[in-house]
């Protein structure tokens, strides 16, 4: 939860290819963080994160989280993440 009240969700698999992925699927399009302040929510493209933190006053995600099973050993990360990249659904 944010200072603000604000409450943040880690949705480390929204929009997974159906079935097996094909040759040009692109996994940094899986992922996002929901933010929900005063019954609206807001969205963050984040990849695949699993964990959320705030650390002087910033939320932090780790990304990548499960790019291990995608044959991407070393591709976990931690990201700062700005209010700024939240945005409305499209």
């Amino acid at each position: 939860m944010g200072d603000d009240g604000s409450v943040y969700v880690s949705e480390m698999l929204h929009t997974p290819p159906v079935g097996e992925p094909g040759p040009g699927f692109d996994p940094s399009s899986v992922g996002r963080i929901v933010k929900v302040s005063g019954g609206t929510r807001t969205y963050a493209s984040v990849t695949m994160p699993s964990g959320l933190a705030f650390h002087g006053g910033a939320l932090h995600a780790s990304a990548w989280a499960v790019a291990g099973f995608l044959g991407m050993p070393d591709a976990g990360q931690v990201v700062r993440v700005a209010d700024s990249a939240f945005v409305p659904a499209s």
